[in-house]
Order: C-alpha cells, then structure tokens, then sequence
C-alpha cells in the first residue's frame, strides 16, 4: 500500500537542487534513445555490433533475418537517435556504435 502525506510541504532547497539539475540533462535524447532500443529487430542489430563493433546492412540483414530494407530502415532509426554512426569504405557501409557511452550503456542493457 502506497502512503501519502498527511500535509502538503514542500522543500524548496531539494526542489530546487532537482531541478537545476534536470536542466543539465538532455532529456530528450535519452528519451529518444529509450525508445529507439525498445524494438526486438533493434536490440539484435544493438548486441550484433557489441559481439563484432562493426557490421554492415547485409550482414545485419542476415543476422536479424529480416529483409535489407527493414534493417535499413532500423539503422536510420538508431543512426537518427545517434546510437550508431556509419562509415563507408568503397561500396561498402559500415555501422557501428555512435560513442563508447552508447555503447556502455547498450552493454548494461543487453546481458548474454
């Protein structure tokens, strides 16, 4: 059972102190990055590249048995929420993690 308080008091030094440091999050970009990894299809193209770093949409594409066009379509999504970067070297493109912070917290995330 939840208990409520019995008055209504508010302590303006913690209030403030949360707030200030709200202000200092990006808010949205974790949110967005939240959502971005909720999808199965994009926790398996997430945990194929913690297993190999880098990986391109055909081998992504064969890894989460999906066609070029879906895993293209979910790279763009992960890519958009700056959860992984892509670099091309010739004809090939290439995509692994955004930064070593994204990649950490992916890591956390998805356990073996």
């Amino acid at each position: 059972m939840i208990e409520n308080c019995d008055v209504t008091v508010f302590e303006e030094e913690k209030i403030e102190n949360v707030q200030n440091a709200i202000k200092s999050l990006d808010i949205n970009f974790t949110s967005s990055v939240l959502k971005s990894i909720s999808d199965k299809t994009r926790l398996t193209i997430m945990y194929a590249l913690l297993v190999e770093n880098e990986l391109c949409v055909c081998d992504l594409s064969a890894i989460t048995k999906s066609t070029i066009a879906n895993t293209s379509h979910h790279l763009k999504k992960l890519s958009s929420s700056k959860i992984v970067k892509n670099e091309k070297v010739g004809k090939m493109v290439y995509y692994s993690f955004y930064d070593e912070n994204i990649k950490q917290l992916v890591s956390s995330l998805i356990t073996p």
